[in-house]
């Protein structure tokens, strides 16, 4: 149910295969990222937010999205790359096995594991990545990111091919959410005040 609940706008919303969508370019600062290749639609692509306001070249950046398989075929997410940042993984990097005690002095330290990605999605299902799964993390980030800034993020899958979203900054928790916006063609009593009664009880007094 809820993957049929996102296909829709996912699907109206999505425009060439590879390409960003206008309706992502206006809704960006609300939702995050969208985009589509082939049967896959992406959307709400998002980095967390900075807890000191900017993360700082080299911090690591987690990464969440809506990705929906519209298509019959299961697919697979293998890749996240992009120009700013010099690698992506499911999680944080681990270290690689410990050596036997007294090869370390030969071999040097231990290297990290390089991350990697590789997720499944199934034909028909969506996959809330952060949610279902762990975030992709990006590490190597080569400049600052603020809060209002954004960068592009290339997603490769294995038979779909790859498209190229932005992903928004996600707002700070805890924001207080905006209120309803205010209706000016309610009727009086309803949606805004009408005259003030006059005193003693009369008929509203009009102003001139």
């Amino acid at each position: 149910m809820i993957a049929l609940l996102l296909l829709a706008p996912l699907v109206l919303g999505a425009c060439g295969a590879g390409q960003v969508t206008q309706t992502a370019t206006q809704d960006r600062d609300r939702t995050g990222g969208q985009g589509q290749v082939g049967g896959i639609a992406v959307r709400a692509v998002q980095l967390a937010h900075p807890p000191d306001g900017v993360h700082a070249p080299g911090d690591p950046v987690p990464l969440t999205m809506a990705v929906v398989n519209t298509g019959r075929t299961d697919d697979r997410l293998v890749g996240v790359s992009g120009p700013d940042f010099a690698a992506a993984g499911l999680g944080a990097a681990s270290p690689a096995a410990t050596p036997p005690d007294g090869t370390r002095a030969l071999l040097g330290p231990a290297p990290a594991t390089a991350p990697t990605v590789d997720l499944p999605v199934p034909a028909g299902e969506a996959v809330l990545v952060g949610t279902d799964t762990p975030p992709v993390v990006l590490t190597g980030l080569t400049r600052p990111l603020d809060a209002a800034q954004s960068l592009a993020v290339t997603l490769t899958f294995a038979r779909a091919g790859t498209a190229t979203v932005p992903a928004i900054t996600a707002p700070a928790p805890g924001l207080v959410p905006r209120g309803p916006a205010f209706d000016f063609h309610a009727e009086d009593g309803a949606g805004r005040p009408g005259p003030p009664a006059a005193a003693g009880g009369g008929p509203p007094r009009t102003e001139p």
